[in-house]
């Protein structure tokens, strides 16, 4: 029998990629991306639905988001932070010119201040959201904004065709999998911590995160969020031991959110819309369709923070895939969280990442002293996992530490110079949304600058 041409095989596979927005590089070097969402203010601080008539100026540098309130950017993949925080500050230097022609200017802190009704989009995914969740529910999304970090899977571990992981029986590929997946669930409190900008939603003042709150649901927070009633698809999961564990959670998502279309009678042929069985899943860890590790669950925030959280979540999880290093559950870490000894980190009980530090970081932030200790430490291993030249990176959260502050404590405290606290009058909360967005221009520079003395 006649041999196939061995060359074949490849050109399908760069066909394929091209379909797929893969490059060819993508499988030999761990790859980092980035997603930052912006909600759209007018000239005198108030929500505007302009999001279409914005993206005409600037097509192919943002793209739609689920309300006509929201823009998102996102990055072309890079081996570097250096490289796509460059790309994401270009492309927002763009529409941040092209808004203020225009009259607009971007927020980018995880909830506006004050209250608004936001206009939804109903083609698609967003439709049958809207329909699952509810017409006043589903609004919810439409009034958080959040910071997307992507992250490249284990090699070899992700089927670019299937657009699902691969099973590895016995293998160190398969352990590196699982201890990233279990290491990006016990960091998202730091992170979210780290990030949090959202104090008020619809003018209230629920806690040091609202959009954390809202968005996911839970019992812990004692609020009605977007996924009260849908925890595996948007709350925080749980740890897993084994790569089967992962796979069938990811399957049985997918079947049940399959079986909540069928209920609504909605035609089954829309499940099409998902390319994947991984694209029905909006949880702060997510394994993504592009072959990623996203974690998802921070509010966005100014470039600097972003690029310091961008940083540690790459050279932890590159320091998992390249130095196999194993990721420990134990309660150990709970008084010495992300304690490294060897080739081993060990992270607190899910127990308490859920119910402890989740809900400290959403209502208390760096007040809590369980929190702040977790902070800390995970700063020490960031020290000691960062090159040196990216240390510089891991400054502002240093800060957040000492100062037992973040963003949303200097919202909190634009609103009590002008005499408010627990509630914001729409007025107040306008004026605090224009006063604070007008940083985001030094933010860029700044962030540019450091950007800039790294070499790629």
């Amino acid at each position: 029998m006649k041999e196939k041409n061995p060359n074949i095989a490849e050109e399908i596979a760069e066909d394929l990629r091209k379909i797929l927005g893969m490059r060819k590089r993508s499988l030999k070097h761990h790859m980092i991306g980035l997603e930052a969402e912006f909600m759209i203010i007018d000239s005198d601080g108030n929500v505007s639905h302009s999001a279409d008539k914005i993206l005409e100026k600037i097509p192919g540098n943002a793209k739609k988001e689920c309300a006509n309130n929201m823009i998102e950017i996102d990055t072309f993949p890079s081996r570097t932070i250096t490289g796509t925080m460059h790309d994401m500050l270009e492309r927002t230097q763009q529409l941040l010119d092209a808004m203020e022609k225009m009259g607009y200017m971007p927020y980018f802190y995880g909830t506006y201040p004050g209250k608004f009704s936001p206009s939804m989009r109903k083609k698609g995914g967003y439709g049958i959201k809207e329909k699952i969740f509810g017409k006043e529910r589903f609004k919810i999304a439409g009034r958080c904004i959040g910071f997307h970090c992507h992250y490249t899977l284990p090699r070899g571990m992700f089927d670019y065709i299937s657009k699902h992981l691969k099973i590895f029986i016995k293998s160190r590929i398969s352990q590196t999998m699982v201890g990233s997946y279990n290491m990006l669930v016990a960091m998202d409190p730091v992170f979210t911590t780290f990030a949090q900008s959202s104090p008020y939603y619809e003018g209230r003042l629920y806690g040091k995160d609202s959009r954390l709150m809202f968005y996911r649901g839970s019992r812990i927070f004692g609020v009605d969020g977007l996924y009260s009633d849908f925890h595996d698809f948007g709350g925080l999961p749980p740890y897993h031991h084994t790569l089967l564990d992962i796979m069938h959670l990811i399957d049985d998502r997918f079947r049940e959110w399959s079986l909540l279309i069928k209920k609504l009678g909605i035609n089954i042929k829309t499940l099409a819309l998902y390319g994947s069985v991984l694209d029905t899943n909006w949880s702060p860890v997510k394994i993504n369709p592009n072959g990623t590790f996203e974690m998802r669950g921070m509010d966005m925030n100014r470039f600097e923070v972003l690029a310091s959280l961008a940083v540690t979540m790459k050279f932890i999880l590159k320091s998992i895939h390249e130095d196999y290093v194993n990721v420990v559950d134990s309660d150990i870490a709970i008084r010495e969280p992300f304690k490294m000894e060897g080739d081993r980190i060990f992270i607190p009980p899910y127990s308490y990442v859920y119910n402890v530090l989740q809900r400290d970081s959403a209502l208390y932030g760096m007040e809590s002293p369980d929190l702040r200790l977790c902070c800390s430490r995970f700063l020490k291993l960031a020290s000691k996992i960062l090159p040196s030249d990216r240390k510089k990176f891991l400054k502002p959260l240093k800060e957040m530490v000492q100062k037992k502050k973040t963003v949303s404590d200097e919202i909190i405290s634009e609103a009590r110079k002008i005499g408010y606290k627990e509630s914001l009058p729409n007025k107040a909360a306008a004026d605090i949304a224009l006063r604070i967005s007008r940083n985001i221009e030094k933010d860029i520079e700044n962030t540019k600058k450091l950007v800039s003395r790294l070499a790629e």
